[in-house]
């Protein structure tokens, strides 16, 4: 504990000398970045050379994100009195609570909600080179701007070609049913939900949270009611022809985007956290930064240690393909099945993101595997002005791709609970990850890094555990 005691000293070295902490907002309107300043991406830090002065010198320095500077010059430019809030990422073996039993919240700003993730939330002062000290602290890995900006993976063009036959493509099997007695939960972090599309009948209103400054979990962008129709979706209004792959699923609903698709970093952290704390079996995450972080960036940490906890964290790989290395975060983490995408006629997408060529490095192991993400056809949001059609619209995208392995594993942890089997999280994905089938095209086979170990087929994963 020997250098938190260094950081502790030092932070109340700063924090109680000044005069006193001003009353902060919440929150900030969503940061204006430059387009490349925003991604928290080793391209997009910087590392912070000891500076001159009167603090303690450093013994370690930390990733500096861009995001960081754009707040406090936000801060100086048009509200002084503000102070910026950044996200402090603290090496794991840290005892984090010496923060919130040194300082009452009431009185410094310190959050410690994010400490499941060995992250730290506080107020910084406006000052110039405050943050560079910060950074330098030892036992720091990481500064990020609370509003650091993260998108949702934007879907392709729609297309008039509806594919309802994903479900033939993945052999999922026509008994494999959620059983209402052992359920599985599902947590869709995304744009909202429509709450009144029939294909929802039953959605507790305890499982539907905002997370954004919009005011309502309602889904005015189309994304998050696309997604989690092709998760849970019954169907209804289409005799069962777009039905999702796991109707009668638990439904958690977290809007962490806006209408415009773009959310706050610590929203989506505090939407995480939520959801951990409500126990679900599988995580949905068709958002994120744009190009990949190796695993380094905070969301990709925080879904990492969520899925080293047991949660089935599925997340879009991205939409950056073909170039190499596009695979972006929070896909880019271990543990997280990263999801991209094929047609209808098991060709992998141009723009499905592909990860590197093997150099030997786990964090490169990109994507994970597939699944059909081209002419999906799923439910449509009443409130936005995607699609023609007033209850489903068609969309392209690893977004669409990632729901269909999510709502696999669910069916597969409610199969093994209905059977007594021990540990059913970790078996279902064990088998969705084992249950693939590799894939070519004109006679060339598809490498791991464009597909992962392949096309999952739910009828071999069902297979593989004997169920």
């Amino acid at each position: 504990m020997g250098y938190l005691d260094g950081f502790l000293t030092d932070m109340m070295e700063l924090f109680w000398l000044r005069a006193s902490i001003q009353q902060l907002p919440s929150r900030r309107p969503l940061l204006e970045l430059p387009p490349d300043s925003g991604d928290p991406t080793p391209d997009s830090r910087r590392r912070v050379s000891q500076t001159s002065g009167q603090m303690r010198s450093p013994i370690s320095t930390a990733s500096l994100d861009s995001g960081v500077g754009s707040a406090i010059e936000y801060a100086q430019q048009v509200d002084p009195k503000y102070w910026p809030r950044v996200l402090i990422a603290v090496s794991e073996t840290a005892d984090l609570g010496i923060f919130s039993r040194s300082w009452p919240s009431s009185d410094s700003g310190i959050s410690d909600r994010f400490t499941r993730f060995g992250i730290l939330e506080l107020p910084l002062p406006p000052e110039t080179g405050f943050a560079e000290w910060l950074a330098q602290r030892d036992g720091v890995d990481a500064v990020f701007a609370s509003e650091t900006p993260i998108r949702m993976i934007e879907p392709a063009d729609e297309i008039n070609a509806p594919m309802d036959q994903a479900k033939g493509i993945v052999n999922l099997p026509s008994n494999l049913h959620i059983n209402p007695h052992s359920n599985a939960r599902i947590g869709i972090l995304d744009t909202g939900l429509d709450l009144a599309h029939p294909d929802f009948p039953v959605i507790s209103s305890r499982w539907v949270r905002d997370f954004t400054d919009e005011g309502t979990p309602l889904d005015y962008n189309g994304h998050g009611t696309h997604v989690a129709g092709t998760v849970a979706g019954t169907g209804a209004v289409s005799d069962g022809r777009f039905a999702g792959i796991a109707p009668g699923a638990e439904l958690l609903v977290a809007k962490v985007l806006e209408s415009d698709g773009h959310g706050a970093l610590a929203s989506i952290l505090d939407a995480l956290v939520w959801a951990n704390n409500q126990d679900v079996d599988v995580l949905n995450i068709s958002l994120g930064a744009a190009r990949p972080s190796e695993g380094e960036s905070l969301l990709s940490r925080a879904c990492r240690i969520l899925a080293q906890s047991g949660i089935i964290v599925c997340a879009a790989a991205g939409n950056e393909g073909p170039g190499l290395s596009t695979v972006g975060s929070p896909a880019d983490a271990q543990g997280v099945i990263a999801v991209g995408a094929i047609d209808g006629d098991k060709i992998l997408a141009d723009f499905s993101s592909r990860g590197t060529p093997d150099d030997g490095s786990p964090l490169r192991s990109k994507p994970d595997c597939v699944a059909p993400g081209v002419g999906i056809t799923s439910a449509r949001s009443s409130h936005c002005e995607r699609g023609d059609d007033p209850y489903y619209v068609t969309l392209r995208g690893t977004s669409m791709a990632c729901p269909v392995v999510a709502g696999s594993a669910a069916l597969l942890i409610s199969e093994l609970r209905s059977r007594g089997v021990e540990n059913p999280r970790l078996k279902a994905k064990q088998a969705i990850l084992a249950g693939t089938v590799p894939l070519q095209v004109d006679g060339r086979w598809y490498l791991p890094h464009e597909v992962g170990s392949g096309l999952i087929d739910v009828q071999k994963a069902v297979e593989s555990i004997g169920v």
